[in-house]
């Protein structure tokens, strides 16, 4: 994978990228912390990178979880909706994070390098040093018990329509 340059800075991933955020009750939110040497080392965020080419944002978040958390079972969540979050400069890029639920928060550890703990946290006051991405994302999303509600562009990717 490489980076795209716009003016807006520098994207990794010229198809867009994705993540999951995985609620568990509580309520509580699954984190990884990033690997020093990796963008923005140090910090707390969640699975998810680079799209590949011709993969949707669903599948592309699904596989860097399997990739990035050792433990991860894809029958152990469901997938509620998903958040497109496009480039400010309308460059055609855009990061998309799954929101899904699981009924317990599961044993998991980091898959490969670019992680080196996990931890589920409260998503209201995580304690954390977060990914800037995910501090100024993680607003948008309120679990309460078995909802979770979204303010902004949530899509449902199957049907291009708003939820």
């Amino acid at each position: 994978m490489s980076w795209l340059e716009c003016p807006a800075g520098r994207h990794w991933g010229t198809m867009g990228a994705a993540g999951l955020a995985i609620f568990a009750p509580g309520p509580l939110l699954l984190v990884l912390r990033r690997a020093q040497g990796s963008h923005h080392g140090g910090t707390w965020g969640l699975p998810g990178g680079a799209l590949e080419v011709g993969e949707s944002s669903r599948d592309g978040a699904l596989r860097e979880a399997a990739e990035e958390v050792a433990g991860f079972d894809r029958a152990l969540i469901e997938l509620i909706a998903s958040y497109r979050d496009p480039c400010p400069a309308a460059c055609g890029w855009s990061y998309t994070t799954w929101l899904a639920r699981t009924r317990s928060a599961f044993a998991a550890q980091p898959g490969n390098w670019e992680h080196t703990a996990y931890r589920w946290t409260n998503p209201a006051a995580p304690a954390l040093q977060l990914l800037p991405a995910l501090a100024a994302a993680l607003p948008r999303w309120r679990p309460s018990g078995d909802v979770l509600t979204c303010s902004g562009p949530v899509v449902d990717e199957e049907s291009h329509e708003f939820l």
